[in-house]
């Protein structure tokens, strides 16, 4: 765990919540997708912060982040999951799921199939939510056995 207020990404960090308590969401929204646009702020960041945005329900917030992100040219499984999450929040459920369906297929990630588990659960349909489970806990386990042979 990072504490040191040395560290950079702990500074940045602080250095975004203290904009956030100075200037307000909005205003640090636009400043993060500024630095963004210039494709020199590192994705790290703008998804913590996009994190930071869905748990406090700032979905419009949110999605002009990841809207930036994709107008930038970046893609990662990390933000796919971000944009699925922010899908779920916002009550468009299928397209959630078929954003996180999408997704899990393309990155072939366990932790996508898992939310795509996840978000048939909530929705009672558990069958459906078993398979994705099982599909996650299979690549999980021959990313496992992978990460075994090369050490």
């Amino acid at each position: 765990m990072r504490s040191s207020k040395s560290d950079p990404i702990v500074r940045e960090w602080q250095k975004l919540f203290g904009r956030i308590r100075r200037h307000g969401v909005n205003a640090t929204s636009d400043y993060v997708i500024g630095l963004i646009k210039t494709g020199q702020y590192p994705l790290y960041y703008s998804k913590r912060f996009t994190e930071y945005l869905l748990k406090h329900d700032k979905y419009i917030i949110a999605g002009k982040v990841l809207r930036a992100i994709e107008e930038a040219g970046i893609e990662h499984s990390l933000i796919d999951e971000l944009k699925s999450s922010l899908l779920w929040g916002i009550g468009k459920h299928n397209a959630a799921i078929s954003h996180a369906v999408k997704s899990a297929n393309r990155w072939l990630a366990p932790f996508l199939y898992y939310q795509v588990s996840e978000f048939y659960s909530m929705k009672g349909q558990n069958k459906k939510s078993d398979y994705y489970f099982e599909i996650a806990h299979s690549l999980a386990k021959q990313e496992e056995k992978i990460l075994k042979q090369k050490s």
